[in-house]
């Protein structure tokens, strides 16, 4: 129990360094995303319609106001609005949610699958310089740059295999490429805790003895 609580008040402390950090950046930035976004000539925007937008959105408060009324919109559930989209930022999460469960989920899946494949690969395989060479494939995923796999993934499955267009893909091969670039990198972790295990029973004594006992009772 002690554990839980110190990792969620560490993860409190943060999150509130990081909102502290953000909030702050955006301050010194000149001006700000209203002016940004409606002073522009085209819109015919008079000074007061700009004030009036401002105070909308609680531009034209005092810095320490503009803090404290969003930490407690935070802590509330209130993000406000986008001033980009002009809909509540809790509106574009919800939205966004599903896609993302649905992402994330079969992303691990693949991660998962493809960690046991090569660990077992690693460890199962007849020949030495094989096994060596699985070994390695881990720390190639890592080595990697992102974007790098990014567009070896385009090249490889849109250009070469022709397996999702780049354009007005459908929802089941529009998730191809996405959960192929993001679990590229988390099945090296993974190999090497079930690498090392597998390694290791298959140097007991115990797994030298069961599996020719296995076998005995099988016929073999």
């Amino acid at each position: 129990m002690s554990f839980v609580l110190r990792r969620a008040g560490q993860a409190a402390i943060v999150l509130i360094a990081a909102f502290t950090a953000t909030f702050f950046l955006l301050q010194l930035l000149p001006g700000d995303a209203i002016l940004i976004k409606f002073s522009d000539p085209s819109l015919g925007l008079s000074p007061d319609q700009l004030d009036s937008i401002r105070a909308t959105y609680g531009a034209d408060l005092p810095w320490w106001e503009q803090y404290v009324h969003a930490g407690l919109g935070f802590l509330a559930g209130d993000f406000g609005f986008s001033t980009q989209f002009g809909t509540p930022v809790l509106t574009m999460l919800a939205e966004a949610l599903p896609a993302t469960l649905l992402l994330a989920s079969l992303g691990l899946v693949v991660a998962l699958l493809l960690a046991v494949l090569i660990a077992g690969l690693s460890s199962l395989a007849p020949f030495a310089w094989l096994r060596d060479g699985l070994r390695q494939v881990p720390g190639l995923f890592v080595a990697v740059p992102v974007f790098w796999l990014g567009i070896l993934l385009i090249q490889v499955f849109s250009f070469g295999l022709g397996w999702v267009p780049i354009v007005g893909a459908d929802p089941v091969s529009g998730l191809v490429l996405p959960c192929s670039r993001s679990r590229c990198r988390s099945p090296p972790h993974w190999h090497r805790c079930w690498s090392a295990r597998s390694i290791r029973c298959r140097r007991s004594p115990s797994s030298r003895w069961s599996v020719p006992r296995a076998l005995r009772r099988c016929g073999c």
